[in-house]
């Protein structure tokens, strides 16, 4: 699988990921432990999928090391993306 990757490093609970995008794309957000399996090729879970609408945010569940993973797979070799942690007091 082809896939562009942004390192979030540690994010606490309850920040925000937002996610801009020029067109829809699958996205996975994940902690260190899903990522390395995701790269393993094991059994994983994540935050997202296909995402069609921009920007798109997410609050973090649990206090770790993030990863957002974009999937390019038959898509332009790079995703043109925006990533920022937000405070939770952000989101309305």
């Amino acid at each position: 699988m082809a896939y562009q990757l942004c390192e979030l490093g540690h994010v606490e609970q309850g920040k925000i990921v937002e996610i801009t995008l020029d067109y829809s794309a699958s996205i996975k957000i994940m902690d260190h432990t899903n990522y390395y399996n995701f790269k393993k090729g094991s059994k994983h879970k994540f935050i997202g999928g296909y995402i069609e609408k921009s920007p798109y945010e997410v609050v973090i569940p649990y206090a770790s090391r993030w990863f957002a993973v974009f999937d390019i797979d038959g898509l332009a070799e790079k995703v043109c993306s925006g990533v920022r942690i937000l405070s939770s007091s952000s989101k309305k």
